[in-house]
Formats: C-alpha cells, structure tokens, sequence
C-alpha cells in the first residue's frame, strides 16, 4: 500500500508543523469538476456560435480552455475552481506561496503529466513520490495539500480559563495568532506523540521572543499552556 506522507515545514519560529498532501482521490475530483467547467464553455461557445450570422471565433474559446489552469491558481492563490471545491491548493514545498514562474512550469509540464496517457503519468508519479508530487510540482517545487479550517481565537486557546485569572507573563501582547497557533499545535502534537524535546524547544523560543530570561516556577508544559491562558486573558480581557 502506498502511502502519503506528510508534509513538514519549518516556521520562523523554528517550529516544525505538517502538512497533507492531497490524496489521488481529491485531486482526481478537483479536475473532474475543472473539466467539466471547462465543457460547459465550450457547449455556450457551440450554442452562441450555431446562431445565424456568428462569426466563429474559435481561437477565443480554446485560449481560455488552455490557459484556465495556469490563470486560476495564479490568481485565485494556488486553487482552481475544483481545488477549491475540494479544498485543496498549490503550495512551494516550505509553506509559502508559489511564484508565478512556479506555477508556469506547473502548467507547461501539464501536457506530459494529464494529458500524455490519459493522466496515468501523473497519477502514477504522484502516488510514488509521496509528497503528492506529479512530475510538474516536482520541477517547480510545489505540492498540492489539503487545507485546514481557518484557524480562530477559540480553536488555538485553551478551552477553558479560570475566572479571574491573573496574567503572569505581560509580554505576552507581542505574539500573534499564529504564535499561538503554532504553540498549541506543538503542544498536542508533543504530548500525543510523547516528545518532550519539541516542547522544551519551543518553550524556550518562546521564551527568547518575549525576553524571558530569570527562573520560572513552571515546567515547559505548564509554561505554554501559562501563555495561552495569558493570551486570551490580555486579548479579550
């Protein structure tokens, strides 16, 4: 059985988070629905053009059939119409978003991956590569992933905050959502996995970004889950 693995990219803050890769089955429905649109256009070219007096302009429906793939992910931010259907999109394999050249050689190795042997090219490299990789993702350096819900105050802190309770760390304003984003995900993900040292790691960044350098009374469990609290505490206090 093949199997995909995930995806990791190290943050700014030297925090190791993962992505999915989208399966073959997301990404076969996401140019399904593509395809379709596509043949949609072409059946309002027909009806248009069939009408007394038309001029044919072929050229003007086959442009866009050819460049739709390239055009939506670029501006749309790494979706066409069916990956965002099927919330997946293009990412550079770091986490960030592709650059334009990226998604041109994306859709130039277009024809070798999905349409040379009816897509088995593609479907094949990406079922062994492992990172969901065809070969044009290969040779830009991107991916597809699946897509996390938008993350919010109420998914990243805790779930639960003691009446009245007294913020220990001031320093905590200078963090962001993400921060905390990215602390309660290596909290869940540490404690899940039984690895300590990922905590103790990002516990003591944690501690560098918000100039903590005297003796805490906590351990770096307790230290993080302080933080959220605090957070929360100074964000909607």
């Amino acid at each position: 059985m093949l199997i995909m693995e995930g995806i990791t990219v190290l943050t700014t803050q030297n925090v190791a988070l993962e992505y999915t890769p989208a399966s073959i089955g997301h990404r076969m429905a996401a140019a399904l629905i593509d395809d379709v649109i596509r043949l949609a256009w072409i059946l309002i070219f027909i009806k248009i053009t069939s009408e007394p007096g038309v001029i044919n302009l072929t050229l003007f429906v086959y442009l866009p059939l050819i460049f739709y793939p390239l055009l939506t992910e670029i501006f749309f931010n790494g979706q066409s119409i069916g990956k965002r259907a099927m919330r997946i999109k293009v990412l550079m394999l770091d986490g960030t978003a592709p650059t334009v050249s990226a998604y041109l050689i994306r859709w130039m190795l277009r024809l070798i991956d999905t349409t040379l042997m009816y897509g088995v090219v593609a479907l094949v490299t990406a079922a062994i590569n492992g990172k969901g990789q065809r070969l044009g993702d290969i040779a830009a350096g991107t991916t597809v992933v699946k897509i996390r819900p938008p993350v919010g105050l109420r998914h990243i802190l805790p779930d639960k905050l003691e009446v009245n309770h007294q913020v220990q760390f001031q320093e905590v304003t200078t963090l962001t959502d993400q921060h905390i984003a990215i602390i309660r995900t290596v909290l869940r993900k540490g404690i899940e996995e039984h690895n300590h040292s990922i905590i103790k790691y990002t516990a003591l960044r944690v501690r560098k970004i918000l100039g903590i350098h005297n003796n805490i009374p906590y351990n770096s469990v307790e230290f993080l889950e302080t933080i959220m609290k605090d957070y929360i505490a100074k964000t909607e206090g």
